[in-house]
């Protein structure tokens, strides 16, 4: 009976062993495990960390390849609290998909060698670059519900397009940067004040709170929808900025192109380093302001709402200005316009005795100006037009226009206040039609000021150093007096003789002086003339000190003489012509 047991178990035995040589034999043929698509994380408590190369991590036990889309996914567990999964070589894959379950758990995901991957996906997870870590995405970014922090000298660069929803916050440390290559929506919060954003394709910051180092752009950046933007540098050489509802401040900003603010404010604020925009145009329902010290220079725009210089010094070239209002309490700054039509401009006193300057160049035009401690100079090329408008000047204000080329014109104006306009270095001053309660100074040869219209009060005028003046048709009033010295002239260029009293074109409450080497002048090309009839020039109630007299043109055959005529105690200087 032993042996006839010893022998089946023998028998078994060598069954047993035939049997798995065929099981063997059958599977020789195929000696590599078919590919997956996939990667799947198996979740576990990762609250101290877990190894994202430790491929007990992973299903199969395989490792995530460069052709797989990869899957963490919190989202079903029961795990609670920060699940920190680090990653110390470089990653791979289509596309890595971070989900968590927004109420319980949220994944850390820490990379800190730098990769590509093909897309980025993430849901209620928080992605860290470690420093000096560059992570590339060729395909998109979706990222919601989470955190991106990026540190020192890292970088995340987006290829496809690029949405970051209204419940993320990216962190951007010291020289971090966060670069987009095309599309992208920003919605959520940007904290980085030493750090940097790149757009190169059409971005839009909306319902954002930002705050950059550097903001650069190369096509359309869109900052809408309450957004706050604080920026220390916002550059572009071609690209176009639209800012609706929102508002942003900026240290710097080169912009070569396009600025349109909608509803919004707008604040450049440097210290130190120039700004400018190239083009800007606001609705009447925005801001723009310059302020603080650095020049800021406008290049061309369309401003309808309000805009605002607080201690800055600012240029506006080639455009149109509804509100302009100034505030400086430092002497060092000026405001510099050229080619500006301007509706209403206002400067407030700043430091007393310290004169704020505002320079005009090409042709400026003002309808409403209050200014207060504000020198107006008119330099260049430049003109400036107070034609329709209203002026008011404080006390210690002034306009002087100097060099030949430029003009200052008061048509149609009014103006009180100020302490003197001054024309000079063959500049040229027009008045028509206007009352101006301030003394005007003119000096130099070749310095003109032209009077013309129906009828003009001014406070008082100096002619000197070889400067003229030149009254057309009408009536001037000068509420003191008019003085002429130091070899200049006064010329009356008259259509047609005054031989009425009630009509002389000049009249000074406080009289008229002129020096033995000035004249008095009278341009005619009246046919008319009356042999023996006085003719009106000067009319005061006070003194008339004036000796020499010229009439155009003169003919040798009827000389005209002038005097010094009373009628009723008031002084009047009239000429009148004979025959020889």
């Amino acid at each position: 009976m032993k042996s006839l047991i010893l022998l089946l178990i023998s028998i078994l035995c060598i069954l047993g062993v035939a049997s798995s040589q065929r099981i063997v034999n059958t599977h020789k043929p195929s000696t590599s495990v078919k590919f997956s698509p996939v990667a799947i994380f198996v979740p576990s408590d990762c609250k101290y960390g877990c190894d994202y190369f430790d491929k007990e991590n992973w299903l199969g036990a395989e490792l995530p390849e460069s052709g797989q889309t990869i899957y963490i996914d919190y989202s079903n567990t029961e795990f609670q609290g920060q699940q920190y999964i680090y990653a110390k070589s470089q990653i791979y894959g289509l596309t890595l998909n971070l989900t968590s379950s927004l109420k319980t758990n949220s994944i850390v995901f820490q990379l800190s060698v730098s990769s590509k991957i093909g897309a980025l996906f993430s849901i209620g997870s928080d992605i860290e670059l470690y420093p000096n870590t560059v992570l590339v995405a060729n395909d998109y970014v979706w990222f919601d519900h989470g955190q991106l922090n990026i540190d020192s000298n890292a970088e995340l660069i987006s290829f496809g397009n690029t949405i970051f929803g209204p419940d993320t916050t990216i962190f951007l440390n010291s020289t971090a940067a966060l670069s987009t290559h095309a599309q992208a929506e920003i919605f959520g919060n940007v904290v980085g004040p030493h750090g940097m954003l790149e757009f190169f394709g059409n971005t839009s910051l909306v319902s954002s709170s930002f705050q950059v180092g550097v903001l650069t752009f190369n096509d359309t950046l869109q900052i809408a929808q309450k957004s706050i933007g604080n920026i220390a540098i916002l550059q572009s050489d071609n690209g176009a900025l639209s800012i609706t509802s929102s508002t942003v401040f900026a240290l710097t900003v080169t912009i070569a192109e396009n600025v349109t603010l909608v509803t919004s404010n707008f604040e450049i604020a440097g210290v130190q380093t120039t700004s400018f925009v190239g083009y800007i145009e606001s609705d009447i329902s925005s801001i723009l302001q310059s302020s603080n010290g650095a020049l800021t220079s406008f290049y061309d725009f369309d401003l309808n709402g309000q805009t605002f210089v607080v201690n800055a010094t600012a240029f506006f070239g080639n455009g149109f200005i509804s509100y302009l209002k100034v505030y400086n309490t430092n002497p060092n700054n000026n405001l510099l316009l050229s080619n500006v039509n301007v509706d209403q401009f206002i400067s407030q006193p700043g430091v007393a005795n310290a004169l704020f300057v505002l320079e005009i160049q090409g042709t400026t035009s003002i309808a409403q100006f209050h200014g207060q401690n504000v020198q107006v100079f008119i330099t260049g090329e430049g003109i400036l037009d107070f034609s329709n408008a209203n002026v008011f000047l404080g006390t210690q204000a002034q306009i002087s226009a100097v060099g030949s080329d430029t003009a200052l014109i008061f048509n149609n104006t009014q103006l009180s206040g100020g302490y003197v306009i001054s024309l000079a270095s063959e500049a040229v001053g027009i008045i028509a039609d206007s009352t101006l309660a301030i003394p005007i100074y003119v000096t130099d040869p070749q310095t003109q000021l032209r009077i013309s219209g129906n009828y003009s009060v001014v406070t008082q005028i100096e002619v000197v150093n070889g400067a003229n003046m030149v009254m057309s048709d009408g009536q001037l009033y000068l509420s003191n007096y008019l003085y002429v010295w130091a070899a200049s002239d006064c010329l009356l260029n008259l259509t047609t003789l005054v031989s009425d009293q009630t009509k002389t074109p000049i009249f000074a409450k406080q009289g008229f002086r002129f020096s033995r080497d000035s004249k008095l002048a009278v341009q005619s090309q009246s046919k008319g003339i009356a042999l023996g009839t006085d003719y009106y020039a000067f009319v005061s109630p006070a003194t008339i000190s004036l000796t020499e007299f010229d009439y155009y043109p003169s003919n040798p055959n009827v000389p005209a003489t002038m005097k010094i005529a009373y009628i009723n105690t008031i002084e009047y200087v009239v000429f009148s012509f004979s025959s020889k």
